[in-house]
């Protein structure tokens, strides 16, 4: 199905009460002001959503009701002022690579795993570090070509403290912070996840993944990867 199509189907069934009650997730059924909202959005809102879901008009109407309310209500998604956003990507862990991968996909890497471990760890620094990490996601999202090709992951944690692995494996917080990276990676990005690919890990790495991997579709496992480093080259 061609993009001008998909768009006329999603827009003629966000206009259709019955057929829009119908896809709605149960929790946004009754929200009118919601259901408002996805009608007010414009051609490029509506075909960010088309492309995380292969064009396909009643799988988007699901994953744009979870976006647009995660945007109304959750902290993460709270907008970051002008001032901050030099620092952020200046102290934040992970970076965009200048190059895209053989299938056009955009490339985060984990670019310091020494500073990941000490976010990791210290009291409270685990909700900015997420809203830093939303914060990136929504500017890579504007990008069409990565509306289309999607997204790879590249975590080399060969570095990654054991301690910091304890902390997560034995921190409530942090179990629960896992939960809802998770159900944002499941169902409300709108952004197509091609490879997730985790570099020579520690074997207590498995100790994070146990429960991790509870949480997260089984498309989604299905992306990750526990490599070496030498295999890399072959995957991207």
């Amino acid at each position: 199905m061609a993009e001008a199509d998909a768009l006329q189907a999603l827009r003629n069934l966000l206009s259709d009460e019955e057929q829009l009650t119908h896809l709605l997730p149960k929790k946004h059924k009754a929200n009118a002001d919601l259901r408002a909202e996805m009608g007010r959005q414009q051609d490029a809102a509506l075909l960010m959503m088309l492309r995380a879901r292969k064009l396909d008009a009643p799988r988007a109407v699901p994953l744009m009701a979870n976006y647009l309310h995660a945007q109304q209500t959750d902290p993460w998604f709270a907008p970051i002022p002008a001032i901050q956003a030099a620092r952020v990507l200046e102290n934040f862990p992970m970076t965009l690579l200048p190059t895209r991968d053989n299938h056009g996909c955009a490339v985060f890497a984990v670019t310091d795993v020494s500073r990941l471990c000490e976010d990791l760890t210290e009291p409270g620094r685990a909700h900015e570090l997420m809203r830093a990490w939303t914060w990136m996601m929504r500017r890579v999202l504007l990008d069409e070509e990565t509306q289309r090709n999607g997204v790879s992951v590249i975590e080399d944690l060969s570095g990654f403290s054991i301690a910091a692995a304890r902390h997560l494996r034995d921190s409530p917080e942090m179990m629960e912070i896992e939960k809802k990276k998770a159900h944002l990676l499941n169902e409300t990005w709108p952004i197509r996840y091609r490879n997730i690919l985790i570099l020579d890990a520690p074997w207590y790495i498995d100790w994070i993944w146990k429960v991790t991997k509870m949480f997260l579709s089984a498309k989604m496992r299905e992306r990750v990867r526990f490599l070496n480093r030498a295999s890399q080259i072959d995957v991207v």
